[in-house]
């Protein structure tokens, strides 16, 4: 047995308090009616000075009650001694139905392999369990760290390793774990994004396969029969293939880009502001632009993105208040690959380098303040269902470091549930008996 709090035990002396109580308390004396006390002797001083204890039995009581109060404040835990499972094998879901597993997991139930799904917490694989789930996909590294507590000395992992399930940091592993990359060879379709552009609707699909994503955009009128609207004109239901796909159906609003420039960066501010006009006729959106001097007139509220071209930093009241928006600042940067990069947080770009006729050509910059630009909200959530590319094995593959791995594992057994209700029982025993006692 161990103690998760053993400085209480100190606490066990205060069974010297019930102990020194019934040592000093006497018992009430008998009243005897006699006539006279002629015939009475004295007692021996010596008898009467001895120490006795008082009613042993309700003393026991009383210190097995504090000794189980203090144990339950030290939090006792009982230790038992595991085996640890050779090997476990771990499926990711989306490979359920795929023929080829099917028959490896077959042949694994029958020598009783341990076996377990991709998820987290790691649920035990049942036999009628389908691919139900395959339409998410698992964040591999975070679970990858997960399989360190896994009671086990090896791990065999059936995935498909998807690109769109790479997420963070690269972990570092000491488990023994082989990753068994498996392709079906499957792909996947279906309708993402629905925008109303006046009298016609544009629709976005996706085709993903282990090697590509590719999108298709699809312009029909509002009375074509390939699709069905709701009343509320907000949802749009098309039936393709024998599937349903049943998406909200945005407004193809207006863009604004604020462009904030100090006189030196004229220039910049030419090239930002026609790529952006040829921006708007490759899309087919409006794209207004706002360039302004004067920092104090600045409603930022209204645009969709800001461009700030000046040598010292952006005005952080500005950046502050508009967190969400997609944000170009000008930060030099010598060893930058392109004129445009992300930033360290989300929505913020770097303008690298300053603008010229040459490397506005060059690195294409009308593409690159295409990324600023949020034309689909919500568009990653629904494109990531659809995403079967997979990643190459040595891209994917969690860094290994050196591990012990150990003959067994310890469980521990809280038992301070049972102790509450020896404690209960005692506390019980001890008013009831002190009662018939008159103690």
């Amino acid at each position: 047995m161990i103690f998760l709090n053993p400085t209480y035990l100190w606490a066990l002396l205060g069974i010297a308090v019930p102990i020194a109580i019934h040592l000093w308390s006497k018992k009430e004396g008998r009243t005897i009616r006699i006539g006279s006390i002629q015939l009475l002797q004295e007692s021996d001083p010596k008898k009467t000075s001895n120490i006795r204890i008082n009613e042993i039995w309700l003393l026991l009581l009383r210190i097995l009650s504090i000794i189980v109060l203090v144990l339950i404040l030290a939090e006792p835990q009982l230790k038992k001694q595991g085996e640890i499972v050779p090997i476990t094998y771990i499926i990711e879901p989306s490979l359920l139905s795929y023929d080829e597993l099917k028959s490896i997991t077959d042949t694994l139930a029958e020598n009783g392999a341990v076996m377990k799904l991709l998820q987290p917490g790691f649920p035990e694989y049942e036999k009628d369990v389908t691919g139900s789930n395959s339409t998410e996909i698992p964040n591999y590294w975070q679970l990858a760290n997960e399989m360190q507590d896994l009671e086990t000395d090896s791990i065999v992992v059936f995935t498909n390793a998807f690109q769109s399930g790479i997420k963070g940091r690269r972990p570092q592993i000491s488990k023994n774990i082989n990753w068994v990359i498996l392709d079906p060879g499957t792909s996947s379709e279906g309708f993402v994004y629905a925008t109303q552009l006046g009298s016609n609707i544009e629709l976005l699909s996706v085709n993903g396969d282990a090697e590509n994503l590719k999108f298709e955009k699809q312009i029909l009128p509002l009375s074509s029969e390939g699709f069905a609207l709701n009343e509320q004109k907000d949802s749009i239901m098309i039936t393709r293939s024998g599937n349903e796909y049943i998406l909200p159906m945005k407004n193809a609003d207006s863009l604004s880009v604020l462009i904030y420039y100090e006189e030196d960066f004229s220039a910049e501010m030419k090239y930002i502001s026609s790529s952006f006009s040829a921006l708007s006729k490759y899309l087919e959106r409006p794209i207004e632009v706002t360039t302004t001097q004067d920092k104090e007139s600045i409603n930022s509220e209204q645009y969709s993105a800001i461009v700030w071209l000046s040598e010292s930093s952006s005005d952080e009241k500005i950046l502050n208040k508009n967190k969400d928006l997609p944000w170009l600042a000008y930060n030099p940067d010598s060893l930058a690959n392109s004129i445009i990069t992300e930033g360290s947080q989300e929505n913020e770009f770097q303008l690298n380098q300053r603008l010229n006729a040459e490397n506005v050509i060059e690195q294409h910059l009308p593409e690159k303040l295409f990324a600023m630009l949020d034309l689909h909200p919500g568009l990653q959530e629904n494109v990531q269902q659809y995403d079967r590319r997979v990643m190459d094995r040595n891209e994917f593959l969690p860094v290994q470091t050196a591990g012990v791995s150990g003959k067994g594992f310890s469980e521990t057994t809280d038992v301070s549930e049972y102790l509450w209700i020896l404690l209960l029982a005692l506390l019980l025993a001890e008013r009831g008996f002190a009662y018939y006692r008159k103690q």
